[in-house]
């Protein structure tokens, strides 16, 4: 009973932690962005391209293309490579950009709209309803991607969704959100900033994981 009671203040403690981190995130952007006063609308700096319908009798469980749902964008910084279908054989009408690509940048666009999340590995498949983002030449990749994993870009995403049973965003919605833009240069020294901002999460997530795994696995042993 003590150990789990360490356990618990201590996850507690990781939870406030993280959520400090979060908030402190937020402060950061609204400073860093408070005094920009150029807007483009999404469109104009960067391109929607959308998923492959792929056909449910043909997914395989060994498969070695893994297709990426709306259930994958989880708003993380990277996908959750749990991966519920695959293919064996890749589409002879697959379009190139639905092949993704490390650090792909991609966005759910049904159930929890709005969630931002870069693609890792290089056998990932685009599924229909996530969207892939393409930043234009002088736009950063990781500043977009960090602009765009803000609470205000989701937030405004679940504010325009439709649909009664499941929630869903247009192209045209996502191309109407304005960006704040700066030089490529002030671009690129922001999103050197919030990387180190996102690895610091991820460590800090990954401690409360492992209390939490601790836990469980106390939990399971004291009543073996």
């Amino acid at each position: 009973a003590d150990m789990l009671e360490l356990l618990d203040k201590k996850i507690e403690l990781q939870t406030k932690k993280i959520e400090a981190l979060k908030l402190f995130k937020k402060g950061l952007l609204k400073k860093i962005f408070s005094s920009v006063n150029n807007y483009k609308a999404f469109k104009n700096i960067a391109t929607l391209k959308n998923g492959y319908t792929f056909k449910n009798n043909l997914y395989s469980k060994s498969g070695k293309y893994n297709i990426v749902t709306i259930s994958n964008v989880t708003g993380n910084k990277y996908i959750d490579t749990n991966f519920k279908n695959k293919y064996e054989i890749l589409p002879t009408d697959l379009q190139p950009h639905q092949l993704l690509k490390n650090n792909d940048i991609l966005v759910s666009m049904t159930g929890n709209v709005g969630r931002v999340s870069l693609n890792r590995g290089y056998n990932n498949l685009l599924n229909q309803r996530v969207g892939l983002i393409v930043p234009s030449d002088d736009i950063d990749p990781f500043y977009l991607f960090y602009v765009l994993s803000d609470t205000h870009f989701e937030k405004s995403m679940i504010n325009l969704a439709q649909g009664a049973a499941q929630a869903n965003i247009s192209k045209e919605d996502i191309d109407n959100y304005l960006v704040p833009i700066l030089s490529k240069e002030k671009q690129k020294q922001i999103a050197k900033i919030l990387n180190i901002y996102f690895k610091s999460l991820f460590l800090e997530q990954e401690k409360l994981n492992k209390l939490k795994i601790l836990k469980k696995g106390l939990m399971q042993n004291m009543f073996v």
